[in-house]
């Protein structure tokens, strides 16, 4: 019962003193109508405070809330700093290369001023043209600079994604040539009949040889020959099959071998075929040998990587270009509306 008693207390206070209490509600209800219809009427009078309000109250919490500091968090440096957009590009590969290309991928996406940060921006941004302080011309300007904000949200969000699996690239990139070494040594140990040899590379070798097959897809690895003339014969032909399934396999071809292929060379399971890799292994010692098949397939990993990297790159070069342009013109637009 006292707990009753004690929360009906601000219930009977109002009750005692409605009139006053009224009263006091009553007149700052109207105060606050009588300020806003002063404002109004000073801003149908002042077109200048109009659109220095729309750039203050509306434009400025936008960019600076949301844009500007989702670009501090991703950049490290205020937005800026840079001028052009050589300068953006330049900070954007030193920053996503190297070993700490994963980190940085997971601080953008993860790091809640920078691209989560980004995507609330976005709902303000639709808002804007809403705002009772937004001239309704510039709602087809206010239309495209939510499309580019949205294209940065998209540009950043696939860069970081990419960037923030470079340690699973780097970790593949190594076993291909720890492998493909192997693969190497245990060739040479068949051909040399060194036994010590055979038993210290035969693992790697195994599954290098898996990794290759599947590489080459439906081109068997055995069918590469040399005649006794062109002792290299072979290699170079095989060499040349892999940059022509590069060249003419692209992304889907770089996919399969990040996908499909990379699970051999740690987990081979009922797959291993060591027959058919012991057959290989003598067949490359009758044609010359494959002294390095892993350097293709590398050099079109690393290329592919690399125009992965320029093109999102380029996607949010251009799309702070874009956002930039789109700005400008909504400012040049109020302070010449303002002016005349």
């Amino acid at each position: 019962m006292s707990g009753q008693g004690d929360e009906a207390l601000p219930e009977l206070k109002v009750k005692r003193g409605g009139g006053v209490g009224v009263a006091v509600v009553f007149a700052l209800v109207v105060l606050a109508g009588v300020a806003g219809g002063l404002w109004y009427f000073v801003l149908r009078a002042d077109p200048a405070e109009a659109q220095a309000a729309f750039r203050r109250e509306v434009l400025a919490p936008a960019h600076q809330g949301y844009y500007e500091q989702f670009w501090q968090c991703a950049m490290t440096v205020p937005l800026s700093t840079f001028t052009n957009n050589a300068e953006l590009v330049n900070r954007l590969k030193k920053n996503s290369s190297g070993t700490d290309g994963t980190r940085y991928g997971r601080h953008l996406l993860e790091d809640e001023k920078c691209l989560p940060r980004l995507n609330e921006g976005i709902v303000e941004y639709r808002l804007l043209k809403g705002n009772p302080l937004t001239p309704e011309a510039y709602a087809p300007l206010l239309d495209e600079l939510v499309g580019e904000v949205e294209e940065v949200n998209r540009a950043w969000t696939e860069f970081a994604q990419f960037v923030s699996q470079t340690d699973f690239r780097q970790e593949l990139h190594a076993a291909i040539k720890t492998k493909g070494e192997a693969y190497a040594g245990y060739e040479g140990a068949v051909e040399h009949r060194n036994s010590a040899r055979k038993n210290k590379y035969r693992k790697g070798a195994l599954h290098y040889y898996h990794f290759i097959q599947c590489v080459l897809g439906d081109t068997s690895y055995t069918s590469f020959e040399s005649p006794r003339t062109q002792r290299t014969a072979a290699h170079h032909k095989l060499v040349e099959t892999l940059d022509e399934l590069c060249r003419a396999g692209g992304d889907e071809f770089r996919a399969r071998i990040e996908q499909e292929c990379r699970d051999v060379l740690w987990n081979l399971g009922s797959e291993a075929r060591e027959d058919d890799f012991e057959q290989a292994v003598k067949h490359w010692v009758r044609h010359g040998g494959d002294y390095g098949s892993a350097v293709p397939v590398l050099e079109c990993l690393e290329t592919a990587e690399e125009s992965r990297r320029n093109k999102y790159i380029k996607s949010i070069a251009k799309a702070w270009y874009d956002y930039g342009k789109t700005s400008r013109r909504i400012i040049d637009m109020s302070k010449s509306t303002a002016g005349s």
